[in-house]
């Protein structure tokens, strides 16, 4: 049965061929994106086992978010793929929360979550949790020095 096929995968551009990412570059996106969108895909249903993963467009962002349930009974989660060489702001981490929409739920219904996927080069994948309502940390003070204050003992090496 296998004999059939017309096309010869290579092991240089499986992913390419692959029918989730002709569906996802189909949406136009470039190919970074499109690239650590499929790569996330991947991850949670072959290494992570995740149920009902599914990939979705913000068409108001301009980007693609995957939604599934790490566990059976569990709810639905956001995660957003990214490349790792993109600089976010502030800003645009809390419009990505803000901004996907699971299950056409109301603003006030979301849970104001998500997941960002940073994708690298070599196909690691970092997730990190944002959170809606992140604030821009104060800039850095001089370190005080307090007097009196007891330093560590050093272990004796033996």
């Amino acid at each position: 049965m296998a004999d059939n096929l017309d096309f010869k995968v290579s092991r240089k551009r499986w992913i390419e061929l692959h029918p989730k990412f002709q569906e996802i570059k189909a949406h136009g996106l470039n190919d970074g994106a499109t690239r650590a969108t499929m790569l996330v895909y991947l991850d949670l249903c072959e290494a992570k086992y995740w149920r009902e993963v599914e990939i979705h467009s913000c068409e108001k962002l301009k980007i693609f978010y995957i939604t599934g349930k790490p566990k059976k009974n569990q709810d639905l989660e956001v995660i957003v793929p990214v490349n790792a060489t993109l600089s976010l702001s502030m800003q645009q981490m809390k419009n990505l929360v803000e901004g996907v929409n699971v299950s056409g739920q109301s603003q006030d219904e979301r849970n104001k979550v998500a997941t960002l996927a940073i994708c690298d080069s070599d196909s690691s994948i970092v997730y990190y949790k944002l959170f809606s309502g992140l604030e821009q940390p104060d800039p850095p003070t001089e370190e005080k020095v307090i007097e009196g204050a007891v330093k560590p003992k050093r272990r004796r090496k033996r």
